[in-house]
């Protein structure tokens, strides 16, 4: 084969490399909304049977002292300062009022329900019924736009305990490899028994963690969920690299 005709079988399989890390990077962000998108969804249809049977008797008042409940947890467990001087409260409080902006005031949502309302009672029509079911279920709509706001917030604070799981991780990773260094200087027997298994529960303990917050129905401070993950997830990462096999 030529030179010429290697360096265009070259660039043919770099350009195919360079396409598919790209589909999949776009494949993992779509995935990654659409499971946000089903959680919201599930947040909010779990607020809506709440509503009609555990906690009939506060209604919408329910979802409302959620978000500022989900806000003093946060204000009240940390002092830290991210640039500007805001607060993780005022990060989250931020991202989920941009969160409400674009799916229920961008979308022009909003608009339209106060338009129904405020539509002339003709008493017969299609506006008619319209209006009679938009204010029939207005307290179902008013829990989805808090209950959006609070899974805002929870996801920010779910974003903002990455480095948290990353300094777990470091910590639990060196402190597994000099134990495997001396098991690998002191001659030990070793099994990749326990490696094979407990290496494929990394990814899901960080997941279940993100998906276990997100949809919860109630209030509840993150450390009680974050934390008890978070542990278990240096757990498996420590007893990964201290079982991973001797010689590479």
């Amino acid at each position: 084969m030529s030179s010429e005709a290697q360096q265009t079988t070259r660039r043919t399989e770099y350009a195919v490399k360079k396409k598919t890390a790209f589909n999949t990077a776009v494949s993992n962000i779509m995935e990654i909304i659409g499971w946000l998108l089903l959680a919201l969804m599930t947040s909010i249809v779990m607020e809506w049977i709440g509503m009609s049977f555990i906690w009939d008797d506060q209604g919408v008042e329910h979802s409302r002292s959620m978000i500022m409940k989900e806000l003093s947890y946060i204000n009240n467990e940390t002092k830290l300062r991210y640039a500007g001087g805001q607060t993780p409260a005022i990060v989250a409080k931020n991202f989920a009022t941009s969160t409400d902006y674009y799916l229920y005031e961008w979308t022009r949502i909003r608009d339209f329900l106060a338009w129904v309302v405020a539509s002339p009672d003709t008493g017969s029509g299609a506006m008619f019924y319209l209006k009679k079911l938009v204010l029939g279920v207005s307290d179902y709509i008013a829990a989805a736009i808090n209950t959006t706001q609070v899974f805002s917030i929870r996801l920010a604070v779910a974003f903002m305990s990455f480095p948290l799981f990353l300094l777990v991780g470091t910590v639990a990773l060196i402190d597994g490899m000099v134990e495997r260094e001396l098991r690998r200087y002191g001659g030990a027997n070793e099994s990749a028994y326990i490696y094979h298994n407990v290496k494929p529960w990394a990814k899901p303990v960080m997941i279940g963690a993100f998906v276990l917050y997100l949809g919860y129905p109630d209030s509840i401070h993150p450390n009680v969920i974050l934390v008890p993950f978070v542990t278990a997830y240096g757990v498996v990462v420590f007893v990964v690299a201290k079982t991973f096999k001797k010689f590479l």
